[in-house]
């Protein structure tokens, strides 16, 4: 029989759906409770989990953790990881970990009740895919004027259906802001594939405009996330007096670790266009977080205004 591990707070949402759905499923549920690497591996074994979800900053610190052999995690069937864009390297790294064939992912919004898309754990899509709508839920990718866009070009995420909300409470100018003509706009930018899988390339507001080229901070972030020092990056815009924006790294680097800034600089500049490469890098100890665990991006462009 499946058990299931609780490992996100009842105040994510779905942390409670989740919850509610394996009692509705008659599957056991194994509640973690406050994050932790170690106690999320020990639990993993004394319970024989074998299905949970989580967000990639927690699959962050199991691999900076490298405990995996320590424990007995045969029992572990499926792993979803949701709720913040994880690059392909993650998943890839977090499935070998675990023995296991392959992470899926999935995604939705609060205010789509909320899985919107999943993939199957035996899909065998590129890594770094958000899956296929669900069933009974309609999803589009549109340009800025709504209309959809061809296969592999990028646009916002749009869905539409009994599943998305009814609006904001006592906010009905935020409502119609984000649900127009019966369309909810997530704010998200992806593509899909001939196959019909969607990749999420960023947000919205994720674009950094420089001097007139859009800079998706995830394609910066992927390129980071494979440098050897790192254990955490976030990208985020500075303003730059002849070009508008530029791009800046935040960094915290693995422990025993030390690098310079223009040698992560040097690294991307290898790897990616001349214009998509960081002009600054800032070191941190680690970076902060929400209560969820996902990258707290607001407080670190704040130190940028």
């Amino acid at each position: 029989d499946d058990i299931h591990m609780l490992s996100l707070p009842a105040s994510h949402i779905s942390g409670p759906i989740l919850f509610n759905q394996t009692i509705v499923m008659g599957i056991a549920t194994s509640i973690l409770g406050a994050f932790n690497p170690r106690k999320w591996l020990e639990n993993v074994e004394k319970n024989r989990v074998t299905i949970l979800h989580f967000v990639p900053p927690m699959a962050n610190a199991l691999i900076q953790l490298n405990q995996f052999v320590k424990y007995d995690l045969s029992s572990l069937k499926a792993v979803a990881l949701m709720g913040a864009y994880s690059t392909p390297g993650l998943v890839k790294e977090l499935g070998e970990k675990l023995r296991l064939r392959r992470c899926c992912q999935g995604y939705g919004l609060t205010e789509t009740s909320p899985l919107l898309t999943l993939e199957s754990p035996d899909s065998n899509a590129p890594l770094g895919n958000i899956g296929k709508p669900m069933p009974g839920k309609e999803v589009k990718i549109v340009d800025e004027d709504g209309d959809e866009v061809p296969v592999g070009k990028v646009g916002e995420i749009v869905t539409r259906g009994a599943h998305v909300m009814k609006g904001y409470h006592n906010d009905p100018e935020a409502t119609q802001e984000i649900i127009k003509d019966g369309w909810l706009h997530t704010g998200d930018l992806a593509r899909r594939d001939e196959e019909g899988y969607i990749y999420i390339v960023g947000r919205t507001q994720d674009r950094i405009n420089v001097g007139g080229l859009m800079v998706y901070v995830s394609e910066v972030e992927d390129v980071l996330h494979h440098h050897p020092k790192i254990k955490e990056v976030a990208v985020v815009s500075a303003p730059d007096p002849k070009r508008g924006e530029r791009i800046r790294a935040v960094v915290a680097l693995k422990e025993g670790m030390e690098a310079t800034d223009k040698e992560i600089i040097d690294y991307c500049r290898e790897k990616m266009a001349d214009y998509k490469v960081p002009k600054e890098v800032e070191f941190r100890e680690s970076l902060p977080k929400t209560k969820t665990g996902k990258i707290a991006r607001g407080e670190l462009a704040k130190t940028n205004s």
